[in-house]
């Protein structure tokens, strides 16, 4: 059968995954343990292996990995060379793309992104319209949420929560218990 996945290439040989019956692209590769929903796509040289799901309208292209217990769901899209592992949750409409890199329960929902070689992971959230990008870190209960914007050399760990406008950029390290933007003080 063809298929065309809607990526400008048109029609190209593909099937149906026997797990799940999504369309895999015969250039992808997934393994016979992984899932792939019957909306789902994998394509390009995509791959998607070990007990992964690429559930509802989910889509793994270009050359991304998506293995171990990691899922994606909603529209999430992981393309370029990003890597989704350990049980990573992807959902929503999500972004992962770039050499960007999620593991041990990273959960990026909503319309968060995550991009660049940016490393997200060990219980940290990306949600709503937050960003996180270039060579940022986030690990140990980490919160990115509302439009935060977290980009360059930041490392965050700790419960660190970072939300409304707050933009985090160049060399910066925060941890344990903070929030950012500061709350502000109630007069009286």
């Amino acid at each position: 059968m063809e298929f065309d996945f809607g990526d400008g290439l048109g029609p190209v040989p593909a099937h149906h995954h026997p797990n799940g019956d999504g369309i895999v692209a015969d250039s992808a590769r997934v393994d016979h343990l992984a899932w792939v929903a019957p909306d789902a796509r994998v394509f390009g040289n995509a791959q998607v292996y070990g007990e992964a799901k690429i559930m509802d309208h989910a889509k793994v292209f270009e050359s991304a990995q998506v293995y171990d217990l990691a899922v994606v769901s909603g529209n999430a899209k992981i393309y370029g060379a990003a890597h989704v592992f350990g049980a990573s949750k992807i959902n929503g409409n999500a972004r992962v793309y770039g050499e960007a890199r999620t593991n041990e329960y990273a959960n990026i929902t909503d319309n968060g992104q995550l991009y660049g070689v940016a490393r997200v992971r060990n219980n940290a959230t990306i949600c709503d319209n937050a960003q996180m990008g270039e060579m940022a870190r986030i690990y140990d209960f980490v919160i990115l949420a509302d439009n935060a914007k977290v980009l360059g050399l930041v490392r965050l760990y700790d419960f660190v929560y970072v939300h409304k406008n707050a933009v985090l950029v160049g060399l910066f390290e925060a941890k344990g218990n903070l929030v950012i933007p500061a709350p502000e003080k109630e007069n009286g």
